[in-house]
């Protein structure tokens, strides 16, 4: 799991950022800590513990790499290509992410919480038992994937599409529903009202 080191600006209830004393946000300019976070995302294939909240990351190509206990809490993420990659018990929540492609990845216990998407592309992908609580998810695509036991409780879904995916005990209790599909999907199986929770 990544380090709870605090950072150092007073009255701060943050953790530092990797390889720094200090959140992102007491930084005099983060950018300099994005292009020293994306050169160890560039370098290895197994991230692991790494605490890269708050930070901007753009145009990388991210693709194949196996992220473990990994922070990108309120980070911005940009055209990031993930493709094929591994998440185990990452946290993302409150991030944003735009044009980001998550296809073919395994990602599990991982949390998108407050999350906002924009044309992210998460197809024939591994999403178990994730937290989409509270996201915004637009113009995004999650078809033939695999979705069980997890969560879009109280999140805004607008022209998405969840075709062909295994949606068993996956909880779409969506505040907001717009131009969603979910064709050749089993929501027959999914949680999909309040009642059906408690079953």
């Amino acid at each position: 799991m990544f380090p709870f080191n605090a950072c150092v600006e007073r009255d701060c209830d943050r953790n530092s950022v990797s390889g720094f004393d200090r959140c992102a946000r007491h930084m005099a300019d983060p950018r300099v800590a994005a292009a020293g976070i994306s050169e160890i995302l560039l370098s290895t294939t197994n991230v692991k513990d790494l605490n890269l909240a708050g930070l901007e990351i753009v145009g990388q190509d991210l693709s194949a790499r196996a992220f473990y206990g990994c922070s990108f809490m309120g980070s911005t993420l940009r055209n990031i290509a993930f493709t094929g990659s591994t998440f185990r018990m990452c946290f993302l929540d409150f991030s944003i992410l735009q044009s980001c492609d998550f296809s073919k990845s395994d990602i599990q216990f991982c949390s998108f919480a407050g999350c906002a998407f924009t044309d992210c592309a998460f197809e024939n992908s591994e999403l178990v038992h994730n937290n989409f609580n509270g996201a915004r998810i637009e113009e995004c695509t999650f078809n033939s994937s695999n979705l069980y036991n997890s969560r879009f409780i109280r999140s805004e879904v607008t022209r998405t599409e969840f075709r062909d995916c295994d949606v068993k005990r996956a909880y779409f209790l969506f505040d907001l529903e717009k131009d969603v599909s979910f064709k050749f999907s089993n929501t027959q199986e999914a949680i999909r009202n309040v009642d059906q929770a408690y079953l």
